[in-house]
């Protein structure tokens, strides 16, 4: 990759041990009630489904949802400091640990993930494409909870750092052989702020492109998306909670509202500007980013697992459609 930089720092590492195995007990909330609007249980008590069946009747009529058994799907989670001083981490722990057994319900082979900062136990397997340090085959709540229980926000947002770690194993593996092409990926990056190197990340974008257009790889071969977890509305019942002092209230709910609109800015230019600059020279020549900001995100159903996989979906059937 051609890219300005050939490193990435190692940022606040973090050893975790992997995931409990899937037992037994975790499947007691299998025929708790859901909200077939939200994909959440219907009262507290209750944990994420965990049947196929109960799955597929909430969410087969996601329209395209088909394409998870054709893609992989990768999920990296920023773990920066901010996350948990806005109270954004635990609401992305609850929807995830409902995502991981919908993905997995379509896909068996479930999802991998990665922290910003934090290290999953997960080997390098250059053979296959997939690089380590993350979590391979997560398939229940009980192991995105883990994940989650191991793992504490600290840290900066090395964005740049992580999606080079992820793509550079499995560009290469793309490339190597054209008549044996690995799965399509779908990289999920869950995010409430701006990329530690912003520049760094346009730039990634178009070495990409450049090795997936020398490739001649098909058009959905790679995607990235990005969500911006910002919600105001949790960050200030957070901040309400855990601060008494008036003037330090009112600072910490003003820079969470100016973090959300400047993270909302740069997502907006990745999914809106890049490729049009391809006519004036630019080198992202595929549209393989999508952004969806905060406020999109909540006018269109919420944070919450069945909207966030309508997002995911979403994504992969235009890229889809673009292959016809």
């Amino acid at each position: 990759m051609d890219s300005k930089k050939q490193e990435f720092s190692s940022g606040s590492e973090q050893y975790v041990q992997p995931p409990p195995a899937y037992s037994a007990a975790s499947s007691s909330s299998a025929s708790a009630a859901v909200d077939p609007n939200t994909g959440f249980s219907q009262n507290s008590a209750g944990g994420p489904p965990t049947d196929p069946a109960t799955i597929k009747g909430i969410y087969d009529s996601i329209s395209g949802i088909s394409l998870l058994t054709e893609t992989d799907t990768i999920v990296v989670i920023d773990d920066s400091e901010s996350m948990g001083l806005y109270g954004y981490w635990p609401l992305v722990k609850h929807c995830l640990s409902y995502v991981g057994p919908v993905v997995s319900t379509y896909d068996p082979d479930g999802i991998t993930m990665y922290c910003l900062n934090g290290r999953g136990p997960s080997k390098d397997n250059m053979a296959k494409g997939i690089a380590g340090e993350g979590w391979n085959d997560i398939t229940t709540a009980a192991q995105v909870e883990a994940i989650f229980n191991s793992a504490k926000p600290m840290g900066t947002t090395p964005i740049y750092d992580r999606l080079t770690h992820i793509l550079i194993p499995y560009l290469n593996r793309v490339a190597s052989d054209p008549n044996n092409r690995p799965r399509p990926i779908n990289i999920l990056v869950v995010t409430d702020g701006v990329a530690d190197d912003p520049e760094g990340v346009e730039e990634l974008i178009g070495d990409v492109c450049e090795m997936l257009d020398e490739a001649q790889a098909p058009n959905n071969q790679i995607g990235i998306q990005f969500i911006q977890i910002a919600d105001l509305q949790v960050a200030e019942e957070h901040i309400r909670k855990t601060c008494s002092n008036p003037a330090e209230i009112s600072q910490k709910l003003k820079k969470a509202a100016d973090d959300a609109e400047t993270s909302a800015g740069w997502l907006t230019n990745l999914d809106d500007n890049l490729v049009k600059d391809k006519d004036q020279g630019g080198r992202v020549t595929r549209d393989i980013v999508d952004t969806k900001n905060a406020n999109v995100i909540k006018a269109e159903g919420g944070f919450n697992p069945k909207n966030l996989v309508k997002i995911l979906v979403g994504a992969l059937s235009k890229r889809h459609d673009r292959m016809k």
